[in-house]
């Protein structure tokens, strides 16, 4: 730990008050008059010297690719921080590590030649850390995947190393792609200050923004937009009717009211402990906590760009009628029906449990855990309380979803926890064997293609079903800034 001085400038560096710039590709709208987009005229803030110059954290990157397509493996463990956390995807397999085994995962794939390329590089550098995205181009003799990634860059010992690096998402060369479904079809819902909004897909343009950003929380802020900046089909989207439901599929008109930009972030726990003024106790005076506003605005700053951490969100008029909705949709009438999903009984409880550990799924990490970590009882598969779904559709089938937990995070390449799923069959639970990876409960299900299988729906994710496992065709997952273990 370092000395109370030092701490407090790490924590303080942590909070980042720089707002972006614009970020994505605008849609191209078919009005050929320019948009007059009034300036958002924010507070003054105090000068602060970013961790790295841009330059800096690009002769880096270059460095992290030469290191492995060079085969230098020893160069490349030195990239990384003490204190790393990892998360590794490959097709719909998704793996935690510590530096440890991080390292230890590399040092076998160092042993046979592959490549790494990247595009569309963006660079945030903040006072506190540095946040990259890029997409990654990985190939071997036997495998070529590609990807979006996140890296966060810190010092450490007055040099930049990499203290978190996450491969978001994963597609394999010659995989089956899947089509997400269309905002109109399936948009999830996240609430506002004064009421809930439906997420639109895609790449948000911070030169829509107008006002200041509007505090909801230590994660969430939303911003008002500037309609005439919006593309024209996105304003469009104002003019239809709409029905939000929840966990019991049924459904609730409401009116479409604004466009706002919403932002969701997991802050570093320095961050918080910034605006909580936590080093107050040490230094023997009163907390000075920052204000909604000031943490709307750090947040804002810290919130990251494309699809990531921030979206374009459809406000809609509040429903008493609806007072808990998951997902809406555009009004139509041959839309499918959603599926009910419910609790599961303590009767159906203990028959998951009973089957728990001959699940296919969790077999392969019994079998992971003894090979690679010489655990007598593998993973140790267990029920997670209050997880235990049953999905009822409307033409009689049923599933029973459950999030089972184990030995596994940082300190393990198995997962801590995965989604398993059964389909109900001749009275018999029948195991689907693709893992789902997901953070929290599944919400709601709905077959929306008629091919007899469920697109899935946590509070921030739609899945839907490939042939290697459940993948995130829909992803409104937070920027995750905090430390992973």
């Amino acid at each position: 730990m370092p000395s109370r001085v030092a701490s407090r400038r790490v924590l303080i560096a942590a909070c980042s008050l720089v707002l972006l710039a614009a970020c994505g590709k605008k849609e191209n709208s078919p009005s050929t008059e320019k948009a007059v987009v009034p300036e958002a005229k924010l507070p003054t803030l105090p000068a602060e010297v970013p961790l790295a110059s841009t330059l800096e954290v690009e002769t880096f990157l270059s460095k992290w690719l030469q290191t492995q397509n060079e085969g230098k493996f020893d160069d490349y463990s030195a990239l990384y921080a003490k204190k790393f956390t990892g998360i590794k995807r490959s097709a719909e397999r998704e793996r935690k590590f510590n530096r440890e085994d991080w390292l230890s995962d590399r040092a076998g794939m160092f042993k046979k030649p592959f490549t790494v390329g990247t595009a569309k590089v963006q660079i945030n550098t903040t006072p506190g850390v540095v946040i990259v995205f890029l997409e990654q181009r990985w190939k071997s003799d036997s495998y070529e995947d590609s990807g979006e990634k996140q890296i966060l860059l810190v010092r450490e010992d007055d040099r930049l190393v990499i203290s978190r690096e996450v491969m978001r998402s994963s597609r394999a060369v010659g995989a089956e792609e899947l089509s997400p479904p269309s905002f109109e079809q399936a948009a999830l819902v996240r609430k506002t200050l004064g009421s809930f909004a439906l997420l639109i897909p895609g790449p948000v343009d911070l030169n829509w923004a107008i006002d200041h950003p509007v505090y909801i929380s230590d994660e969430h802020n939303e911003r008002a937009v500037s309609l005439q900046a919006v593309p024209a089909s996105k304003r469009a989207l104002l003019d239809n009717s709409y029905e939000v439901f929840d966990e019991s599929g049924q459904p609730c008109q409401v009116k479409p009211k604004t466009l706002k930009i919403m932002t969701y972030v997991i802050p570093h726990f320095g961050t918080v402990n910034y605006w909580n003024d936590f080093g107050a106790e040490y230094e023997g005076r009163k907390p000075e906590p920052q204000p909604p506003a000031a943490r709307a605005l750090s947040l804002w700053g810290l919130g990251g760009s494309r699809d990531q951490g921030r979206t374009l969100a459809l406000e809609y008029e509040a429903n008493p009628s609806c007072p808990r909705p998951v997902w809406g949709r555009k009004v139509t009438t041959d839309a499918p029906t959603p599926a009910r999903v419910r609790a599961a009984r303590e009767d159906e409880l203990k028959e998951v449990a009973a089957v728990l550990r001959s699940h296919p799924v969790v077999k392969e990490l019994d079998s992971e855990l003894r090979r690679t970590h010489l655990e007598p009882k593998g993973w140790s598969a267990a029920l997670l309380p209050g997880t235990a779904r049953v999905v009822e559709m409307g033409n009689g089938a049923e599933f029973v979803y459950v999030e089972a937990s184990g030995l596994g995070g940082c300190g393990y390449s198995a997962p801590e926890s995965v989604g398993l799923l059964w389909r109900r069959q001749n009275g018999r639970l029948t195991p689907d064997a693709r893992p789902l990876y997901f953070e929290g409960n599944l919400r709601a299900a709905v077959d929306l293609n008629g091919d007899n299988e469920l697109e899935l729906m946590g509070d921030d994710v739609i899945l839907s079903r490939r042939k290697a496992g459940y993948s995130a065709v829909v992803d409104h997952s937070p920027l995750f800034l905090d430390c992973g273990c």
